[in-house]
């Protein structure tokens, strides 16, 4: 990987990484005040699902980074081994798209 595009897929992997940090630490804290307040046997059981759902929430976003680590490495692991074919289906993707997008604006005349 370049160090540009290691920089780029970083910051970009920071900032939601971050983000998703941020709201989890938001909800263990409501999580906090529900369960130190006297809301009874409710507030505990409300309590309880909302922990079982960020650590769900923990686990699942843990996963979706680790795919998409790995298609990234594939990705560019795949464009170094063949970069004209990388550059063809580029293009050909490229040009797919814009006669859709020629013919979808078309149709609205």
């Amino acid at each position: 990987m370049s160090d540009r595009t290691s920089t780029i897929h970083h910051h970009a992997s920071s900032a939601n990484h971050g983000d998703h940090d941020k709201l989890l630490t938001d909800a263990e804290n409501i999580l906090e005040r529900l369960a130190g307040g006297k809301g009874g046997e409710k507030a505990e059981a409300i309590a309880s699902k909302i922990r079982h759902a960020i650590d769900a929430s923990k686990e699942k976003a843990a996963n979706i980074r680790e795919y998409v680590k790995n298609g990234v490495h594939h990705t560019e692991k795949t464009i170094q081994e063949r970069p004209w074919t990388s550059v063809g289906v580029a293009a050909a993707a490229g040009l797919g798209i814009g006669l859709l997008i020629g013919l979808l604006s078309r149709r609205g005349d």
